[in-house]
């Protein structure tokens, strides 16, 4: 159940078309607005082009831009952190550091490529960093793990 209501969470920061509802200033007009197949000018395909941007350079449109920037990439990449742990945890035929890497990598290139059709940015970077999100939740995974195993192991020898 929680994997679920992760998948969810996930689909809604992500791939669920962006959604406009407001009141328009002019008219005085409520709009209820999906944001499909718009034109897409957001899209980065250059490797560490918008991590060199977030950690190297400032953005005069925005007061906190450092502060901004680490909570990109940290929620990038905490965002996929708990898929990392709990596809292993659910599914043992999962339980592969090259596994979880290559699901990771597939998971977050499809998601990039139906962000370009929802009006969502598209960025290599988060590829990137969503796939190093689940390599950080497997690491987490493999640790406990290796740590339960190992208690377990001297509760059961400790019982005789």
């Amino acid at each position: 159940m929680i994997f679920v209501l992760y998948i969810v969470g996930l689909a809604s920061q992500t791939v669920i078309p962006m959604l406009t509802i407001g009141i328009l200033n002019d008219t005085g007009k409520f709009i209820i607005n999906f944001h499909i197949f718009p034109r897409n000018e957001n899209v980065n395909l250059i490797p560490f082009h918008t991590l060199y941007q977030y950690l190297f350079q400032a953005n005069t449109n925005v007061d906190n831009w450092d502060q901004v920037s680490i909570l990109n990439i940290f929620a990038n990449m905490l965002l996929f952190s708990p898929m990392g742990f709990l596809v292993p945890l659910i599914w043992k035929k999962w339980d592969s550091f090259k596994k979880i890497f290559f699901l990771g990598l597939a998971i977050t290139c499809l998601i990039e490529i139906v962000q370009l059709f929802i009006g969502r940015s598209t960025d290599i970077d988060d590829v990137i960093l969503n796939t190093f999100g689940m390599i950080i939740g497997y690491a987490i995974f493999f640790i406990v793990k290796k740590v339960y195993l190992k208690t377990n192991n001297l509760s059961q020898s400790q019982s005789f």
